[in-house]
């Protein structure tokens, strides 16, 4: 379309309009022309039909950001992926590193949100996440175990001031999750050491409970109608066990940025590309399966329904493990996301 009329408005200079005037107005036109075309009165209707909508821009979802707008949504998401690189020093009794073990993990993930928004500033939500991860091989299953971790959260969304093109909103979240994990190498380690007894029976199966609670700003910015940009930054602490079976709590900040592009807005073509990146630091942060250092996030999603958004998106993540000897993980997941408005 853009073309189209940068054509027509080249014709017309031709007649005798000036070249200067031409440029201008094709530079004019590059920054205001939509799908939907540029009158007024439908880009204020669209607004209004619209709740995650600032400045004629429509946000798109990113599973490990969550955005600042007050709307009632469904969103689903499901995927999988793997890690490589896990080495395991293995240990003698005196606990010196005779061999070391290696392999892939694969991961699955499954998450739910619904979120209502009972009046125009305020918004409820609850979610329910499961996740798992097992070795691709043998050596790998001896050296990382099988562990399954699920969960929910519930939380809300305050707006505190809004314009037509940025939004600023405060979150807050409670996740309560628990691990199982299932360690065959330290169950034979614990057997040739201390024998069959009760006490290392429990070392094969364990699970812990993990709690987390979250609160802080976030951000929505569109400077024009083809790009957004969300920030997040939220503050907490995360119930961490101890190593004598107690529970303490520490600190754990989170900080994330999110940019979205709706080439429908400058094109036919109803697609929307969001990018974003995601980290975490403090003590809180460290779990054997969701602890993570960054995460960066890429989505293609189909934009061309009102209310509606599915697409694919691939997550990059530098994984902690909870053993000291072990590397970070790099881990690479794909996931199917869905999002409907009502």
């Amino acid at each position: 379309m853009m073309r189209e009329l940068c054509y027509a408005l080249e014709g017309c200079a031709r007649r005798g309009l000036m070249q200067a005037i031409f440029s201008f107005a094709c530079l004019t036109l590059s920054l205001t022309v939509e799908a939907q075309g540029t009158d007024p009165a439908l880009l204020a209707q669209s607004q209004r039909q619209c709740r995650n909508c600032l400045g004629g821009h429509r946000f798109l979802p990113a599973s490990n950001i969550s955005d600042p707008f007050v709307t009632t949504h469904f969103i689903s998401s499901t995927g999988g992926g793997s890690a490589s690189g896990l080495t395991m020093p293995v240990r003698n009794i005196q606990g010196q590193v005779v061999d070391s073990l290696e392999g892939d993990i694969a991961f699955f993930g499954l998450g739910f949100e619904y979120q209502y928004a009972p009046i125009r500033w305020l918004a409820l939500r609850a979610t329910a996440s499961a996740n798992g991860r097992v070795g691709t091989s043998a050596q790998s299953v001896v050296a990382s175990g099988v562990s399954a971790l699920y969960g929910f959260s519930l939380g809300g969304t305050a707006r505190v001031w809004q314009k037509s093109s940025f939004i600023v909103s405060i979150g807050g979240d409670f996740q309560r999750n628990t691990e199982y994990d299932v360690d065959p190498f330290g169950f034979v380690r614990a057997v040739v050491r201390d024998g069959l007894t009760d006490t290392t029976r429990g070392a094969l199966l364990t699970d812990v409970l993990l709690n987390r609670y979250s609160i802080g700003p976030r951000a929505a910015w569109a400077p024009y109608a083809w790009l957004g940009i969300v920030g997040v930054l939220d503050f907490g602490s995360a119930e961490v066990p101890q190593d004598d079976g107690t529970e303490d709590y520490e600190s754990v900040t989170g900080y994330a940025l999110q940019s979205s592009v709706d080439f429908r807005r400058m094109s036919s073509v109803p697609i929307g590309l969001s990018l974003g990146w995601r980290g975490q630091s403090g003590p809180g942060r460290v779990a054997s399966l969701g602890g993570t250092v960054s995460t960066w996030a890429a989505g293609l999603f189909y934009t061309g329904r009102a209310g509606f958004v599915i697409g694919g998106e691939v997550t990059s993540s530098r994984v902690e493990v909870s053993e000291p000897d072990v590397p970070k993980l790099s881990s690479v997941l794909g996931r199917l996301v869905t999002r409907i408005e009502f």
